[in-house]
Formats: C-alpha cells, structure tokens, sequence
C-alpha cells in the first residue's frame, strides 16, 4: 500500500468534497454529447459571443455577457470556427495619445451546471468541486506566470468540458494575465417562479491582461476555446501546448530519474557563540576540519544506501540573522576558512568516483555585501554590480565540480528577465544543470528542472506532461511533515513506499533523511499521457477524473525549502 493512503485522516476534506461532487451532482440542464464538428459562431459589432453546438444548436457560449470590457481599449474580434471549438482573435490598437489597459476577455458558459469543476493549475493538475448557490463565487484569479503553470483554465460539469488557453508569449508581451472562474448574476430572460431568484446565476471564465498598450501600439492576441467530455477535459488544452512548442521550443534537458538525497552541514539549533555558523557534527566542521570529513561521509553512505546523487545545502553554513537564511554566498562564504578553502578539493574528488554532487544556492535572486551583513537587495540583472557578484559566486562554486545548482528562491523577476538571467547562469557553468525553486512556470520549466514540496503530491501534473513532455520535477520529502501527520514514526518501508509514489507519479523524490533505495527509478519518462492514456470523445465511457483522481489537497503555497532540522 502506498504511504500516502496512511494519511486519509489529513486529507478526508478534500476527499469528502470531490467524491460528493462525483456521487451527488445536480442532473445536468444540457444534452450535450460528444462534440464532433464545428460549432456555430455568431458575434456582434459590440463583441456578444454566441457558439452553439453543432448537432444540437444548444447554446454553449452565450451573448449575454460581454466578450470584453468597455473602458479599455476595444480590440477588433474574428471567431474562427474549428473541428471541437474555435479561435477568437483579439486585435487590439491604441489609437489614443496614451497607453491604456488591455482589460479583458470573458466567456459565458450558460450549459455549465450549478455544480461544477475548476482545475487549479498553480501547481500540478488539481481539480475542485465548486457550486455557485446562485450567488456570486470566484475561483482562481491567479496570475501567469509568476504562479499559474501556464495561462489556461478548464470549467466542467457532469457533461461538458469547457478548455481556454491565452496565445501569447510573456517574454515579447511583458505583462501578466489573470485567469478566473466565477458566477455572475443576469436579469432572468424569463419571470422568475415563486420563491426563485430575480437573476439568474451563470458561470464566467475570464483572462485578465495586466498590460497596458502603448500609444499607436498594436498587439494580437489568441482565445483557444475547446469543448470536450469531462473525462478528456485535458484534451482541450491541445491548442496551449501545440503553441508553446512552436514559440519556445522543446524541453531543453534530459529528464535524469535519480533520487537525490539530501544533506545539510547546518542547522539552526546548532548555533551558538562557539558555532556560529551551525555547523552539524562537530568532527565534520568545514571551519575546523575541512570537507575531508564530509567527503569520506558521503562516499560511505553512497556505498551503503545507493543514492549516488547528492544534493548540499548550507555548505557554507547559516547566517546569525535567520531571516537571511540561505545566504546567497552559498560558496565564497566558506572561503575564509583556511581549512575549508584548502579542501575543495575533496568534494570535487566525489565526482570522479561517478558521484553527482549538487550545491543548493541560497536565495538565488538575491545579493548581499559580506557574509555579515545585513543588508540584501533583490538581484537587477542591468545592474552590474548585482550581476557581477551573482557571476563571481556562480565562477566560485565551479572549484567544486557541482553536477547541479538548486536556485533557492527563484521567484522574484518576472519571467521576461528571469529567463534570459537562468540562460546566462547556464551559459557560465554549463557543466551543471540547474533546478529552479520554487515551481516554476512552463517557459522556466522548459529550462530546467522544477522543484515541489512532495507532502502536497497526489497526481501526475498531467499540465507539465502535455505542455512540456520529458520534463523534470523535483518533489522534496519531509518525512518529519509526514511523521507528524500520522503522529507516530514511519517505517523504513513506508518511506520507501512514498518515494515509489512519488516516482509512479513521474517526480524526482529528493530524499531528506533516510530511505531504502525505491525499486522503480527505472519507470518511463514523462510524455504526453493525454495522447496514449486518453480516450476520445468517440471512444466507450471510461471512469471520470473526478472517480479515478479523489484525493486533492491543497498546495502549500511557496514554503520555504529547509531540509528538517
């Protein structure tokens, strides 16, 4: 049995609320089968949407609401009818003396039941009950890509999906876009019955774009909607990925499907006067013995464990101000000690011995003046002096022949400069890959590898797997997390049984503590599952995601990464 179903009791809730959803939902209001065809597609001069099915004439986008806002710039609109959905190309120009907001596009989704499904996509696949009670809800309304993997959102019921993908390209566009689910209200078309609601309560998906245009300034945008059975809601996010692929390219890496095991040479509670730093172990100390000790450490526990694939956090220790932990002097910050300097060497011994060694680089879009100081200042990749003592830092830690860099809270430029940044890092030491934490959006994932806590794991990112086949995700274990959850110690077998599912789901355990090695490193990489694991809409009824998929927790929202203490 796999160790995640020993935590039901944490995540009944969760549970309880899908599999409601799946056994009780309201019967649906609509008819709708599978959607073979074109749509029909109306719209008017003042931009009202109508589609239509294409064999029942049932109305699936309907006029009602507006397709965009009226105080911004009113862009030109051409629906294009195709084979499951259509395309609405939105050509915006700003004829005005001066820059003006984008403002937004909305679709009025009148055949989704009160009941319904939003797949929250910040960070995997995750799919929530919702029920608007004929009253105003809203879900979502997160921003891509500084937290949506990709700028998409699907809304689904008993019988229909409903897919909508934005076509544009961040790193051109330069500014964010807000993807929502909500209920908005509409004078009822017919009077309403005794005891019912004056208006009547309809669901919305919007995409919001945080950007202004520029007087005289002209842009294009695409609307990719499909439609779908809900057991393929995936399916309508196709255009989105078919789209990424031709803009940014394919992924840039090979996935390497090691666990990797974790260590750290400090710890918070192991501060004092006489260690300052909080280094563990105090015949391993870099400052008085070196990495000669830790070498020898790492070499037998890799003989003894097998996990051959090493990760270091705080090689150069902790700062006195923990609220400055990990220092961006990941390496140079073990410099002034003689003994330390001296022996880098050692660590980089480990890696002709087929030993990978990783360096975990504390705040990574951070700079700060000396290890003592408490002056830090976000990086500003035009600011040389911010660049240069990034590059000088990223040039030290080469003595130590690193495998691999996990970028610590690569969070803080947005992803038009983050990306060019990620690409010089890697231009500087490309001998080492990088992994990016916390996760990250589709552009940077296609980069490098990604980083998930792994206590919030219950599914493949089936997003990730459409959008950027062969990736890689780093899923960090926190058995202590776990060890708490259950309230009780957990078995060595237990811990395995977490990596192997963690590795059956497609992610990289990163293993902070002990483990047995997990049997199945070995499984298939990551691919495309919507386009061998599911079924057409033309194909027999199989389980629907919301039967097959129960257990959903919610994210923990950005925690920090430090390895137990």
């Amino acid at each position: 049995m796999h160790f995640i179903s020993r935590l039901a009791a944490v995540t009944a809730f969760a549970m309880t609320t899908i599999i409601t959803f799946a056994a009780h939902g309201a019967a649906s209001r609509n008819g709708v089968g599978p959607f073979l065809g074109r749509p029909g597609v109306t719209i008017t001069n003042e931009g009202r949407l109508r589609v239509t099915h294409p064999r029942t004439g049932e109305v699936i986008i309907s006029p009602r609401g507006p397709l965009y806002g009226r105080d911004t710039v009113q862009p030109s609109i051409q629906a294009k009818p195709v084979p499951g959905g259509l395309d609405i190309v939105a050509k915006y120009r700003n004829n005005t003396g001066s820059a003006r907001s984008l403002g937004v596009l909305t679709l009025t989704c009148p055949t989704i039941d009160r009941q319904a499904q939003w797949y929250d996509f910040r960070r995997g696949t995750e799919i929530g009950a919702i029920d608007h009670k004929d009253g105003p809800i809203i879900r979502g309304y997160h921003p891509y890509p500084s937290d949506l993997y990709s700028p998409v959102a699907i809304i689904a019921d008993d019988t229909l999906a409903i897919g909508a993908s934005l076509l544009y390209n961040p790193l051109e566009y330069q500014h964010e876009v807000f993807t929502l689910v909500r209920a908005a209200g509409f004078d009822r078309t017919t009077p309403a019955a005794p005891g019912e609601s004056e208006r009547e309560w309809l669901w919305q998906v919007s995409f919001l774009l945080k950007g202004e245009l520029a007087a005289g300034e002209s842009r294009t945008y695409t609307l990719a909607v499909r439609f779908a059975q809900p057991r393929n809601a995936m399916s309508t996010l196709r255009p989105y990925a078919d789209y990424f692929r031709e803009t940014h390219g394919q992924v840039a890496y090979t996935k390497d499907p090691r666990p990797v095991k974790g260590y750290s040479f400090a710890q918070v509670h192991n501060q004092s006067s006489a260690n300052p730093r909080g280094f563990t172990y105090g015949t391993r100390r870099p400052d008085m013995h070196g990495f000669a000790p830790w070498a020898e450490t790492l070499r037998a526990s890799v003989a003894a464990s097998g996990y051959d694939r090493i990760m270091i956090w705080a090689l150069s220790g902790l700062h006195r101000n923990d609220n400055l932990n990990y220092p961006p002097a990941f390496v140079t910050g073990a410099d002034r000690f003689t003994p330390a300097r001296r022996s880098r060497g050692q660590i980089r011994a480990l890696r002709r011995e087929n030993i990978d060694i990783g360096l975990w680089w504390g705040r990574s879009q951070q700079v700060m003046e000396g290890w003592h100081s408490d002056q830090i200042e976000f990086l500003d990749p035009q600011n040389r002096a911010h660049t240069r003592k990034a590059i000088t830092e990223l040039e030290s830690a080469a003595v130590y022949s690193p495998s691999e860099l996990g970028l610590d809270a690569f969070a803080y430029l947005p992803v038009w400069e983050a990306a060019p940044w990620l690409e010089r890092l890697q231009q500087t030491l490309p001998s080492a890959r990088f992994i990016t934490e916390p996760s990250s959006n589709d552009i940077l994932h296609r980069m490098a590898p990604t980083w998930v806590n792994a206590t919030e794991v219950t599914a493949t990112n089936e997003l990730a797997n459409m959008v950027n086949p062969g990736h890689e995700t780093w899923a960090g274990v926190r058995f202590d997390i776990l060890q708490g959850r259950l309230g009780r110690p957990i078995t060595q077998d237990e811990r395995r049984n977490e990596l192997e599912r963690l590795i059956d789901l497609g992610f990289v355990p990163v293993l902070l503590g002990e483990s047995p090695y997990p049997r199945n490193v070995n499984a298939p990489a990551n691919d495309d599952s919507l386009a061998q694991d599911e079924p057409s809409d033309t194909a027999e009824p199989g389980p629907r995601k919301a039967e097959r998929e129960i257990a959903r927790p919610g994210w923990l929202r950005r925690q920090a990464t430090h390895p137990p203490e």
